[in-house]
């Protein structure tokens, strides 16, 4: 079995077993499991970071990323519904 060492802990469990695109989804879905079970209210999470910023702003700023990450995986996702 390969050593992995993807600098990911969550891909490197995977990695050995699974194919490239796989192990990137099993660590994002890892990455943001992690994310709610360790996340706060939304005025708590934007006054966690070392320059807390507004909650409108940190609002913006998560929806934004989170509309990026659903557009990506539809990309990732295309080609297996077609």
């Amino acid at each position: 079995m390969p050593n992995a060492n993807t600098g990911c802990y969550l891909a490197d469990r995977v990695a050995h077993i699974e194919t490239p695109t796989i192990t990137a989804l099993a660590a994002v879905i890892g990455h943001l499991q992690q994310i709610i079970a360790n996340a706060g209210t939304p005025d708590q999470e934007a006054a966690r970071g070392p320059q807390p910023v507004s909650t409108d702003r940190h609002r913006d700023y998560v929806l934004g990323n989170a509309t990026q990450i659903r557009e990506l995986l539809d990309q990732i996702t295309a080609p297996y519904e077609a």
